[in-house]
């Protein structure tokens, strides 16, 4: 077990390498990933001066910030390491001054829908058919095809 006084979050600085292995882990392709990621504040945990998750995030609108992708390195899964990296960007989001945080999974996500809602986030909608129009290949998670995207918030 991970002991969290030893992880270290920061924001990714200006001409430091992309993590897009870790990033590779929410998303299905690196054109996805360049699709967003250049307009994003990238936050990336690290344990022992190596990097074992990261969270991308982009402001909506004055009000709002959205995660985009959020993942940890495998061999640091089911430690506690994505609640504890959702608790501090929702924490940050309130220093800002923010009122809501949003982040969307797909339907079928099990362990993301209940890791969201245990850190408080809420459903708030659905956008059909988002997986089958973004990508060309079927992709497929707990032997289900990706369909709809969730989108879940939290009041802040």
């Amino acid at each position: 077990m991970i002991n969290q006084k030893d992880l270290k979050i920061r924001i990714l600085k200006p001409g430091e390498n992309i993590p897009y292995s870790l990033l590779l882990l929410a998303d299905e392709t690196r054109e996805g990933i360049n699709a967003y990621i250049h307009d994003s504040t990238i936050f990336v945990v690290e344990h022992q001066d190596e990097m074992i998750a990261v969270c991308a995030t982009v402001m909506k609108d004055e009000e709002g910030m959205e995660i985009i992708n959020i993942a940890v390195r495998e061999d640091y899964q089911n430690n506690g390491i994505g609640y504890w990296l959702l608790l501090e960007i929702i924490k940050k989001a309130r220093e800002q001054g923010l009122s809501e945080l949003i982040i969307g999974t797909a339907d079928c996500a099990e362990k993301q829908l209940y890791l969201y809602q245990k850190a408080g986030f809420r459903f708030s909608r659905v956008i059909k058919d988002f997986y089958i129009r973004k990508y060309p290949m079927p992709i497929f998670e707990n032997g289900i095809q990706l369909k709809d995207m969730v989108i879940l918030s939290i009041t802040l």
